[in-house]
């Protein structure tokens, strides 16, 4: 008998397309302890070497073409319409959730903050208001006028434990605000992150291309009126 009709053969094949598929798609199972791993390629080893011994080399070849057909379906379809990226599995916490997997907890941290905001100078509140209020529906939590010179609105996310400040003062902003400057907001719900992309067409505010293709896996990024981006992420966010 020739060596490559051996069923030791077969399993050498499928042994050397586990270790191809881990240097080329290792980043799927990068959540899976080595102990699973493991087990899993003897047993899909195993399969192979009894079909190999019972059915014979045309069977055992057949099942390969099946396993074949589903990794392709996988990632050159289903994950691709899911918003993860079928070869680098980004953006991962999207990919976790696909799977039913749970992302990695954030470390702790004593630091000690009540609150967080984040402020920015614009030319017009009014467009502000349009864009984070009315478009994205974010909550006005407070507001100022001409405060030695400076005016300005603040909006929840989603609540005064975090909140966008923006104003509008003597000094403008600069010309050209860089395409990386973005706010992130993570939304789950796929239909309500669709929902505030179409409120913000509808005032005007259409979709832009991100100079980072991070943002365009399952995200939709779009600019307000002074040239500032907001990223609509259909994800959960860090875990």
């Amino acid at each position: 008998m020739s060596q490559t009709q051996t069923p030791w053969f077969m399993a050498a094949v499928v042994m050397s397309l586990f270790a191809l598929g881990g240097v080329l798609f290792g980043r799927f199972e990068q959540h899976t302890p080595p102990a699973r791993r493991i087990a899993k390629q003897v047993l899909v080893v195993s399969v192979f070497m009894v079909v190999e011994v019972f059915a014979g080399r045309p069977w055992s070849l057949g099942l390969l073409g099946l396993f074949g057909a589903f990794f392709v379906g996988v990632h050159g379809w289903w994950l691709p319409r899911n918003g993860v990226n079928g070869l680098t599995a980004e953006p991962y916490d999207v990919y976790l959730e696909l799977i039913g997997a749970k992302a990695p907890r954030a470390p702790t941290s004593g630091f000690p903050v009540a609150q967080f905001r984040a402020a920015r100078p614009v030319r017009s509140l009014d467009k502000v208001r349009e864009f984070y209020g009315e478009g994205l529906g974010l909550p006005v939590i407070g507001e100022f006028r001409d405060h030695d010179g400076f005016s300005g609105v603040m909006f929840g996310v989603p609540d005064s434990r975090a909140h966008l400040e923006f104003t509008q003062g003597p000094h403008l902003p600069h010309e050209r605000p860089h395409p990386e400057e973005n706010f992130v907001f993570y939304v789950p719900d796929g239909a309500a992150a669709d929902a505030l992309v179409r409120r913000l067409a509808e005032r005007g505010y259409s979709e832009v291309d991100p100079v980072n293709p991070y943002w365009r896996q399952g995200g939709t990024t779009i600019a307000d009126a002074d040239g500032f981006r907001v990223v609509v992420m259909r994800s959960t966010g860090l875990g």
